[in-house]
């Protein structure tokens, strides 16, 4: 009982993760719910949660890969415009980019983005 509450963000943006945590738990046949508003959502599973009888570290595991599970989804959402690019540089030339994206202060992907992206204008010209 001595474990903290766990966050359990609110906005309509979460109804698909809380709906994924209260599938969890009525196919675990723990608590089975049906709640209609995003608020009973909320309520049933901080009661779900509350009520879950198992040991304090079995649930700050599961509340911490459900939390990286749910990090690894936005992740995925936010880079579908992007493509991976696996490459070998040179070590002075992967150097050179680090020291130029450190004080530009942008991240490596970003630096090389704003590198294509200037020739391009510069030898094509255009956007």
């Amino acid at each position: 009982m001595g474990m903290e509450q766990p966050q359990i963000a609110s906005g309509r943006k979460k109804c698909a993760h809380y709906r994924a945590l209260i599938k969890y738990f009525n196919a675990r046949n723990e608590y089975l719910v049906y709640p209609l508003s995003h608020s009973e959502r909320n309520l049933a599973l901080r009661t779900a949660i509350d009520l879950w009888d198992d040991a304090p570290d079995t649930k700050r595991l599961f509340l911490l890969n459900l939390n990286k599970a749910w990090n690894q989804q936005k992740l995925r959402q936010s880079r579908t415009d992007k493509k991976a690019l696996n490459t070998y540089l040179k070590n002075e030339t992967k150097t050179r980019l680090d020291f130029m994206a450190e004080r530009s202060g942008v991240r490596i992907s970003d630096m090389l983005e704003m590198l294509i992206n200037d020739h391009y204008r510069k030898t094509c010209g255009g956007e």
